[in-house]
């Protein structure tokens, strides 16, 4: 038993109705992909301990920014 007002609906709970709502939901959306090009110059790497901390370093400045670029966008 359901009852309407104004703008609402009831809708039935199976995958074809709820399926077809959320892909439309989901063709309104900006897409959500990221490239993200990093270009490193100048770098001397003298051992392949020095190669780890570079990739720790620049992994880490990522995160940090998607984090950041999450909380801009309230998520």
């Amino acid at each position: 038993v359901g009852g309407e007002a104004g703008r609402e609906a009831v809708l039935p709970l199976n995958n074809q109705t709820l399926g077809s709502i959320g892909r439309s939901i989901a063709a309104t959306m900006p897409n959500k992909g990221t490239s993200i090009t990093v270009n490193i110059t100048d770098v001397v790497i003298r051992e392949e301990a020095d190669m780890k901390k570079l990739a720790d370093y620049v992994a880490g400045r990522l995160a940090d920014e998607m984090n950041r670029q999450a909380l801009l966008r309230g998520g």
